[in-house]
């Protein structure tokens, strides 16, 4: 056999294994099954949601003078800094200042009259029916002179409590109405930020809602997370969102400038308390049942990504996620989508893991 024959059949040879290994190799491939997945309960707290929200002063009044006018002392500017009971503005006092000295001077006479009849009462030189007259008389006067010396307090318009002029809506020297918007004045030194959460979300013990960990993202400091506090959660769904409202307080930062009407990004995750009650909230399409009912898991070795059937304790559901109590522990991976095509043994690639508890 010549060197060129030895030679060619050398070649045909490594092309035959070369193509067998490959075809080896991709069946080996194709019984590999591609599901998603997610590492459970990494940390006390559970799965993270995110939602946009608004931020909103914490104290949000619209003043108003309760009696008309013309307004005669405006000191307060668009983005002016009050303390409580700083002066905001002024209608002209002039003839609310003269209809209290008049009921000023009613109550006196009142008074008087009414001091005079009591001591001829004793004296037995007028009768009780007298007397009452007077007291009436004096109530009369007391409460014209209590609502005069309100009208002329309600000239002056004063801050609240401490905070900045947000806007205003009128100019000085206007004739004003009672109850017309003079200026909105709010408190940020506490910020609101409100959400909307879809009722898909509001799955899960309500007892749960104290213990969760929220924070809040901003477009002008992405990279800063900003602590929230749960101050309010609506339990009744908007008519028309069906979405429940959520508000959570911080203070205001000094570091940057945060301020009403800016939107955020807001997370929220609920927490587990591991000492009691360790729970994790998975994703509904993670559970299945076996055919006597049993709710079932498929956990994943994240050695060898090979599955196994795991039973578990479903303890409440929402359309979105499902509270399992046992079964699982921190650290597990589970399978998330595929769970009714995967048999005992099966091997999956992990197409991207959700959900993680960070």
């Amino acid at each position: 056999m010549s060197k060129r024959i030895i030679i060619i059949i050398c070649i045909l040879l490594a092309v035959v294994l070369h193509f067998s290994c490959n075809k080896s190799s991709k069946k080996e491939d194709d019984q590999v099954k591609p599901v998603k997945t997610m590492v459970v309960g990494a940390t006390l707290y559970g799965n993270e949601y995110k939602y946009p929200g608004k931020v909103e002063a914490f104290d949000d009044a619209m003043l108003a003078f309760e009696v008309s006018g013309q307004i005669i002392d405006f000191p307060a500017q668009r983005g002016e800094v009050l303390e409580k009971d700083q002066l905001i503005a002024q209608v002209d006092p002039r003839d609310f200042e003269n209809e209290l000295n008049a009921k000023k001077s009613q109550f006196t006479r009142a008074s008087s009259e009414l001091e005079r009849y009591r001591n001829l009462y004793e004296d037995d030189a007028v009768a009780l029916n007298d007397l009452e007259i007077q007291e009436r008389n004096f109530d009369v006067a007391k409460a014209d002179l209590q609502n005069a010396q309100k009208a002329y307090n309600d000239t002056m318009i004063k801050a609240p409590f401490n905070g900045v002029v947000a806007q205003k809506f009128v100019e000085n020297y206007q004739n004003v109405q009672a109850k017309e918007p003079i200026v909105r004045f709010q408190n940020i030194e506490t910020l609101k930020v409100e959400i909307n959460i879809p009722e898909s979300d509001v799955g899960g013990d309500p007892k749960d809602r104290k213990d969760i960990k929220a924070y809040a993202t901003f477009e002008g400091v992405p990279d800063k997370k900003f602590d929230l506090k749960l101050f309010e959660w609506e339990t009744r769904a908007d008519n028309i969102t069906h979405t429940f409202k959520v508000t959570f307080s911080m203070p205001a930062p000094t570091e940057t400038v945060i301020m009403p009407g800016m939107t955020a990004n807001v997370s929220i995750e609920y927490k587990g308390n591991i000492e009691k009650d360790q729970y994790f909230y998975v994703p509904a399409s993670a559970v299945f049942s076996k055919e006597d009912g049993t709710p079932v898991v498929w956990v994943v070795d994240q050695e060898t990504m090979k599955v196994q059937q795991k039973q578990v304790n479903v303890e409440s559901m929402s359309a979105s996620n499902i509270k399992i109590t046992e079964g699982l522990k921190a650290g597990d991976m589970i399978a998330t989508t595929g769970v009714y095509v995967l048999s005992p043994g099966d091997k999956i690639r992990s197409i991207k893991d959700i959900y993680k508890g960070e």
